[in-house]
């Protein structure tokens, strides 16, 4: 609330006001309420019974525009009257995060229920009004405004309506607008003058609203038959939703299991074509694989082919060789008989000459 506090500081100078020190309290972050087992509840900001000038509440009201962090604004018994509800909900038309607002106690008359119904007109983040213990139901063209704003929000969940001396024609002009309305969860119109006309206006929008499920009209003087028949068109609405939850929360099972098993399926069938690669990979390699050795087989057989051919040349060449020497041998042989032969005839043939040189001596 840092934030706030600064923004409300500046807008009261802006405005030639002095901020209010019970106010300055309410903002400081270090006056924050905290509770043992819970954070500082810096998202509720509680002024109720605080008095403020009107010029003061404006430079609190404006310092709301832009904040983000307060969900419930409690001003009750602040004695606002019309003209603070009418700064509020002018404010309150540009706020997109005040869920709960609190008005009771405020004197508001026409004027501000006007504005309050033009508010809701535009807002979507208000989910809880709380405006008993104020003048409403008093104008008609208040209750008109307001009965307008209801049927046209989309946010409003709860409602309290309670001493407001709205009439019997303040009860038909709300009962209409809730025939349009499709979030409004509760209403609270207690101690009121609905009467009888009011009465059998809203058992006759139970006819057509099957949203509502809560409907307080304890001290409005309406017969006990007509009272039956609004509970039980409320106890057939809480059926009708408690059946739709529980049609939504089976729908809701239904999908997360069939969200589960597409999930699983696509999963199984990821891996299964990854198994499907995978075996086609290994298919690939085996049969890779296979040509590799049915080649190496031919290349093996080749080569024993080309072994056996060198075998053979082998054997061959060997054989030739050994013929070639044993005929070298022999002609070795041969020759070295012809030498022998040709040294004899040598010898011979010198014993010849000496007997020769002999005789032709003598």
């Amino acid at each position: 609330m840092e934030v706030l506090c600064q923004n409300y500081i500046q807008n009261c100078q802006k405005i030639g006001c002095e901020p209010i020190n019970s106010i300055l309290n309410k903002l400081n972050p270090k006056n924050s309420y905290k509770d043992k087992n819970k954070a500082a509840s810096n998202d509720i900001l509680d002024l109720s019974s605080i008095s403020t000038t009107l010029n003061n509440f404006k430079a609190l009201a404006f310092s709301l525009v832009n904040d983000r962090f307060i969900k419930k604004l409690i001003l009750s018994d602040t004695f606002l009257s019309d003209d603070g509800t009418i700064i509020l909900s002018n404010v309150l038309k540009n706020n997109k995060t005040i869920e709960v607002l609190d008005l009771s106690g405020n004197n508001i008359r026409a004027d501000g229920t006007i504005a309050l119904g033009q508010m809701l007109k535009i807002n979507n983040s208000i989910k809880e009004l709380i405006l008993e213990w104020n003048c409403i139901g008093i104008w008609n063209n208040g209750m008109k405004a307001l009965a307008d704003g209801i049927a046209m929000n989309q946010s409003l969940l709860h409602i309290d309506l309670r001493n407001n001396k709205v009439s019997s024609k303040g009860g038909q002009i709300i009962a209409n607008a809730l025939k349009f309305n499709k979030t409004l969860l509760s209403i609270d119109l207690r101690w009121n003058s609905l009467g009888l006309v009011g009465g059998r206006a809203f058992s006759d929008m139970l006819v057509s609203n099957k949203i509502i499920v809560n409907i307080e009209l304890s001290g409005n003087d309406i017969s006990d038959d007509i009272m039956r028949s609004i509970a039980n068109s409320i106890e057939k609405n809480r059926d009708c939703i408690n059946q739709s939850k529980y049609t939504q929360d089976l729908s809701t099972t239904i999908e997360s299991l069939t969200k589960s098993h597409n999930e699983t399926i696509q999963h199984l069938s990821s891996k299964l074509s990854m198994s499907e690669e995978t075996q086609l990979s290994l298919t690939t390699k085996l049969s890779k694989a296979s040509e590799e050795i049915m080649h190496s087989q031919d290349s093996l057989n080749l080569m024993k082919e080309k072994y056996k051919k060198l075998e053979s040349e082998k054997l061959q060449i060997e054989q030739i060789l050994i013929n070639e020497r044993n005929d070298f041998r022999q002609k070795l042989k041969k020759i070295q008989m012809d030498l022998v032969s040709e040294k004899e005839k040598l010898v011979n043939w010198g014993l010849k000459l000496n007997i020769l040189r002999k005789k032709i001596m003598n």
